[in-house]
């Protein structure tokens, strides 16, 4: 990379030069928020891959992409932490990507990210679908890649939440106290999350034959 770029990425970025070049390096004593605004301020003015310096190629090669509908969301800050706990301890780093929980931003943010040498990838997946080509197209290139509510339609590591069986036991035990009046705020009507929650709920109360 070129000195005026470099010093153009230190000035978007609202660091210091030789912050930048520690960075591209690798070295020690640059906080990981200072890093993920760097990284993610290259990725955002697309100073491509394939015009990195070597460095910056193997930095990114040890770097681990989160893509979450909504960084500011507490359950995704509490993926990102854990995820962090053990990356960190092999020497590597993370870069968090929020999606506006909309699976178009999902695609593109995908595409994007793909233009680097990302060691892998966690994604914690808007929709359920049969077919989804982002996350091939992950796989075609051998990165791996693990999904996080993504359905079991993908072949690659999956993490599934019991949403429906959870929210029906958390009803049935509702009714067990005696309640019968009872609301279910799911989430989002586009979240399949939410209405698998919206799902358990009303098997709970068709079970007990509960109006709702």
């Amino acid at each position: 990379m070129s000195s005026a770029t470099m010093h153009e990425i230190a000035r978007l970025s609202g660091v210091s030069r030789a912050t930048v070049s520690a960075i591209l390096n690798g070295k020690s004593g640059v906080s990981e928020k200072t890093r993920q605004r760097v990284l993610e301020t290259m990725r955002l003015h697309k100073v491509q891959h394939r015009l990195l310096a070597p460095s910056l190629r193997v930095h990114f090669s040890q770097m681990f992409a989160v893509v979450v509908p909504d960084i500011q969301n507490m359950f995704y800050t509490e993926v990102n932490a854990g995820f962090l706990d053990v990356i960190k301890v092999h020497g590597n780093h993370l870069l968090t990507y929020p999606t506006d929980g909309t699976h178009e931003d999902e695609v593109r943010t995908i595409d994007s990210l793909l233009e680097y040498n990302f060691a892998g990838y966690v994604v914690v997946a808007v929709q359920r679908q049969s077919s989804q080509p982002h996350f091939r197209r992950i796989l075609d290139r051998g990165i791996p890649l693990v999904l996080i509510g993504g359905g079991s339609s993908i072949d690659t590591h999956t993490v599934e939440l019991d949403n429906r069986p959870g929210s029906k036991l958390g009803t049935n035990y509702l009714i067990s106290k005696g309640h019968r009046k009872m609301s279910c705020l799911a989430g989002l009507s586009t979240s399949m999350t939410a209405k698998e929650r919206a799902l358990g709920f009303v098997e709970s109360l068709l079970d007990h034959d509960l109006p709702f």
